[in-house]
């Protein structure tokens, strides 16, 4: 039950890989909604208990990419 966690990783480690790839004056709008749909995903998701610390830790992860995107 793990892999859908494991594929919002992987979608989320491509956001982050296209972030630091790109000149800080490039726009990164499009960064941010695909980051805003993954999250909204994330939190539509129903995991059993002992797959709800992952997806936690998954949600913190965006947080700390979002903030990222936000010092640019």
């Amino acid at each position: 039950m793990r892999r859908p966690v494991y594929r919002l990783y992987r979608d989320l480690k491509e956001i982050e890989s296209e972030l630091w790839a790109r000149d800080s004056s490039q726009p990164a709008d499009d960064l941010v909604n695909r980051l805003d749909r993954l999250d909204e995903k994330a939190h539509r998701m129903r995991v059993p208990s002992s797959v709800a610390q992952d997806l936690y830790n998954f949600k913190s992860h965006v947080v700390a990419v979002r903030n990222r995107l936000d010092r640019r």
